[in-house]
């Protein structure tokens, strides 16, 4: 639990008040405090970030109440969206994942200001951060079916002058490097109607893994996908292992952004911001251990190293009519990833395939390219005592491609030496290649042993609008709805060389269709729907008690996962080209308000949310992603959060949250992908803790009769239960993860309002904190299985020091 602070609490501070802070939030799309809205709602503050050093978004993990992320470091910033609000989520916990995108959306919509995108943002120059908890999906559209996440930014101020720059060293347990983090912040006006906002920043941070097992290649594998495997034994090519060496802090990462805003009010009625951000990240592995203890990483190749560009250019302009405001939000955003992970089970699986490859890895490389464009209109009416509204419209176009291809680096040489092994049948003593395959030194890059190339097309066009009626100054009534039509196309090839006809799908006669083993899909789907809410609340005195009724859907689509014959190994039937959207209902109760003269504020939830349709992402034959569609959930549970301003130097807070999500049917059996998935009904969801606790308390103290200087104390601590790593309770890498607890603190020095220094420790206690797990491939020898079988975990204890110099 974080205590949240906004600006108009530190002038509290500054005056003396014992007030609990309120911070002022939009996410009705009306600026009101987060006690004043009918509904379950977190936000936390910049200062708060800052005190509890929160620099990304996944730092919010198990600090919010209902709020769980899996951890898997810089390495996945660029990857997939895996935030869970109330337990509402299938995805399997573990593998890491890799910039390869998921097929479907998460179940949790991530907004940057009004840019419905996942991108994990260096937390800099940060207004603050909203969690809106249960299905928000008539104001905030598609994915929105555990909850909604807004990251809002400062923005330009033509009235003042400001400036701030921080610059932090950091040393942590087990890092061989300290690390450092910088960035600054200025605000210039122009004239009176004009003001640039500029921000940027870099950061390093210094790896705790260390790799003991790593193949050794005649280039650098990261950059170059015909490196060769260097032999222990070069007279004997044979038979001859890999050179195999230790590399020290394999999971470094640099992180450098920059953002600029323009914002231009020629009179009071209009306000027109133009903004454009560029953050790059790369991160050379995961924070990955081998087995239960230790740091160390026992893979054939830990290094595992992704480059991300994300940038994210927006236009938004707000009219003031004295009836209502008029705000266009337009906003284009794009990103590329390109990562190489370790897929050396595989080829060690089907070693007999590769003719018993002594020193067999697999190289993987991903491309990974995400463009959107979203544009929204939306008429805001202006506050009333009888009636408001919030009416609008939206349109976004989204394409997506996704390039990958393995290697077995040296298969090539390998191939070509007579004995060089038995491949299903004998041969001319070497490696026989299957049914008319193509012989991996022709392959550019040689040694290909994969490809695959998957497109992917959404449009959605909706309308959208919530109306409030006071019915008396205590009561009030709210209905909205959103129609929308949705499209989605998908297209995949993939190919296997060097299998020949037998890896391909049979659907050309084209001799070099059928020798490069190729398969592919398609789809498309197209659906109009309609989401509806309501909402009754009552005030009395200083509380409000409310009941909501909300909607929350992910879209469908389409799969395009290889078809055809049974002799086909990489092939399945055409049974789930096509899957539906799921959708879920929300009943809440609440109650929030504030006690002893506002001395207390506090918020008490009761909710049941009742999934159906479920997508849940399962693997083809061939590994392609592909979605189905399985029964029924539930997820319900209690939340609350209280703050305690007893002095004006003390704040204190607590929160607790209860969930228990699980299927409440059967899902199953699914016969696809040479497996049979099946969740018996009470199978608890994956990621879902049953109980999170946080605490948190902020002490402020004045030296003498100055006011800004001070000495200010923060702790915070954070503890879940445990979660399920998987649906499926068959699958090789269920498993389940134990609760842990984390604790922050820091004491910060103000000399004067300008000038700060700030020493913290995050992970006091250097817990674990796993939070995901991977069995290794069960198809793989146990003792390759066993190099992949380990923990993902929490970055160890960290102290470092902060200088803060503002305006």
């Amino acid at each position: 639990m974080m205590h949240p602070q906004s600006a108009s609490a530190q002038e509290a501070d500054r005056s003396g008040s014992s007030q609990a802070d309120e911070i002022v939030v939009t996410a009705t799309r009306r600026a009101e405090t987060v006690l004043e809205i009918p509904y379950n709602i977190s936000a936390v503050s910049g200062d708060t970030l800052e005190k509890a050093n929160i620099t990304d978004l996944a730092g919010l993990r198990n600090s919010t109440p209902g709020l769980i992320a899996v951890d898997y470091g810089p390495r996945a910033n660029g990857s997939n969206n895996n935030f869970i609000i109330r337990g509402v989520s299938t995805d399997a916990i573990g593998g890491g994942g890799t910039s390869f995108p998921k097929l479907g959306s998460s179940a949790t919509s991530t907004y940057i200001d009004d840019i419905p995108v996942f991108a994990n943002l260096k937390l800099s120059d940060i207004a603050r951060v909203e969690v809106l908890r249960g299905p928000q999906g008539t104001l905030f559209g598609a994915g929105s079916v555990g909850g909604t996440i807004r990251l809002i930014r400062n923005r330009p101020d033509i009235g003042k002058f400001d400036y701030e720059a921080n610059l932090a060293a950091s040393t942590t347990r087990h890092a061989g490097k300290a690390g450092y983090d910088a960035d600054a912040m200025l605000n210039v006006p122009i004239g009176s109607t004009l003001a640039l906002r500029l921000n940027g920043g870099y950061e390093y941070q210094a790896g705790i893994i260390n790799a003991t097992n790593a193949y050794v290649y005649d280039k650098d594998i990261r950059f170059n996908p015909d490196a060769q495997v260097v032999l222990a034994n070069p007279a004997s090519p044979l038979t001859s292992p890999a050179v195999t060496r230790a590399i020290k802090d394999i999971d470094w990462a640099k992180i450098w952004f920059a953002r600029a805003a323009l914002r231009w009010q020629p009179t009071d009625a209009v306000d027109i911001e133009a903004s454009y951000l560029h953050q790059n990240t790369k991160a050379n592995a995961f924070p990955f251990r081998t087995g239960t203890s230790g740091y160390e990483n026992r893979q054939l190749i830990p290094v595992s190293p992704i480059d991300t560009d994300t940038d994210l250019a927006s236009l938004t302009g707000t009219v003031d009519f004295g009836f209502a405001t008029l705000t266009s939000a337009t906003s284009y955003s794009r990103s590329r990833s390109d990562d190489l992970y370790d897929n050396s089970q595989i080829a060690n699986a089907f070693i007999q395939y590769y003719g018993n490859y002594p020193r067999a890895s697999t190289t993987n490389y991903d491309i990974v390219k995400d463009r959107s464009f979203v544009q929204e209109l939306r008429l805001v009416s202006k506050d009333s005592d009888t009636f408001e509204y919030v009416i609008g419209g939206y349109y976004q176009n989204r394409k997506q491609s996704t390039f990958a291809f393995s290697t077995v680096p040296g298969l090539a040489a390998y191939s070509t030496l007579p004995g060089s092994g038995v491949f299903l049948d004998t041969y001319a003593n070497d490696v026989v290649l299957y049914f008319g395959g193509v012989r991996p030194g022709t392959l550019n890059p040689p040694d290909t042993s994969f490809t695959f190339d998957r497109q992917v097309r959404f449009e959605e066009l909706a309308g959208f609008g919530e109306f409030t009626w006071h019915a008396t100054p205590a009561l009030s009534f709210t209905g909205g709805a959103r129609i929308f039509n949705q499209k989605f196309r998908q297209s995949t090839v993939q190919t296997f060389p060097t299998l020949g006809f037998f890896g391909g799908d049979g659907a050309s006669s084209d001799p070099a269709y059928l020798a490069n083993g190729t398969s592919q899909g398609s789809g498309s789907r197209s659906e109009t729907k309609a989401i509806f809410k309501g909402n009754a609340s009552y005030e009395f005195g200083d509380q409000l008690a409310y009941f909501t009724f909300s909607q929350g859907f992910r879209s469908g689509g389409a799969n395009a996962y290889p078809i055809g014959p049974r002799s086909c190994p990489a092939c399945d039937p055409g049974t789930f080209l096509n899957y539906g959207p799921d959708s879920a209902n929300n009943y809440e109760f609440g109650i929030k308000g504030r006690l002893l003269d506002r001395a207390i504020s506090y918020s008490l939830a009761a909710f049941r949310i009742d999934w159906q349709d479920i997508q849940i992402e399962i693997a083809s034959r061939a590994g392609t992603p592909t979605i189905v569609n399985g029964g029924r959930a539930r997820s319900q549970g209690i939340e609350f959060e209280a703050q305690v301003r007893p002095t004006s130097m003390v704040t204190a807070s607590i929160s607790y949250a209860y969930t228990d999500a699980k299927t409440t049917e059967v899902i199953g059996p699914i016969a696809f992908g040479g497996r049979n998935f099946i969740a018996p009904s009470g199978t608890r969801l994956p990621g879902s803790a049953r109980h999170q606790v946080g605490a948190a308390i902020d002490i402020s103290v004045p030296l003498g009769s100055n006011k800004d200087r001070t000495i200010d104390f923060h702790a915070d601590v954070n503890w879940r239960s445990d979660v399920l790593s998987s649906l499926d309770p068959n699958s090789p890498g269920f498993a389940r993860l134990d609760g842990f607890a984390m604790t922050n603190m820091s004491v910060a020095y103000d000399w004067s309002s300008a000038l700060r220094m700030q020493i913290f420790v995050t992970n006091v206690f250097d817990v674990d904190g796993i939070s995901a797990k991977t069995a290794g491939n069960n198809l793989a020898p146990p003792n390759i299985r066993a190099l992949y079988r380990g923990d993902y975990i929490a970055r160890p204890r960290t102290v470092g020091i902060r200088l803060t110099l503002r305006q």
